[in-house]
């Protein structure tokens, strides 16, 4: 299943948006490193009282530490194989 940016606004479709977005969010959750690959992702924040995650345990390096955040950086980012864009579709 294909659903656009936008979709989610119809109401008819909100019950498949849910249960897509949660597919993708459990496939995440699951393997991260495949996700922030994909992504090139380069920085990553979290709240600043929370414990370390484990895949920032490997290749990432503390920048900043402040009152409400933590800022990580990758430390060898590797060319991403995917061009994020605003018109992505979630399957």
């Amino acid at each position: 299943m294909g659903i656009e940016n936008g979709a989610q606004c119809v109401p008819e479709l909100q019950p498949e948006v849910n249960t897509a977005l949660m597919r993708k969010y459990d496939q995440v959750v699951q393997d991260p490193d495949r996700f922030i690959a994909e992504f090139g992702v380069r920085y990553v924040a979290l709240a600043a009282d929370r414990a370390e995650v484990p895949y920032l345990r490997v290749g990432w390096a503390i920048l900043q530490r402040g009152p409400y955040w933590q800022i990580w950086e990758r430390e060898k980012s590797q060319p991403s194989t995917h061009q994020a864009s605003s018109n992505s579709i979630i399957r």
